[in-house]
């Protein structure tokens, strides 16, 4: 049986958003621990702010990434009828 493109695109898909998921769920809690007062069982107020900006750079390095990816795959693809 051979896989189709459009089955390897859906598992590559997944498998891409569960490591991200994974990665980005240890990321913020290592900056929320970090930042949390000793003896304290919740991290301070500042955390919160510099977690949330730590994912919008993130977010935006991606989207980044991603822009350059389809540009330089829309570039170098054929034509359409010259397959």
């Amino acid at each position: 049986m051979v896989a189709t493109g459009s089955a390897v695109t859906t598992v590559s898909n997944s498998l891409v958003r569960l490591v991200g998921g994974g990665v980005a769920s240890a990321l913020a809690s290592a900056i929320l621990s970090s930042d949390t007062s000793t003896g304290a069982e919740v991290p301070t107020v500042h955390a919160y702010p510099v977690s949330f900006t730590g994912a919008a750079v993130s977010v935006g390095l991606a989207a980044l990434c991603a822009g350059c990816f389809g540009w330089m795959n829309k570039r170098t693809a054929a034509p359409a009828g010259k397959e």
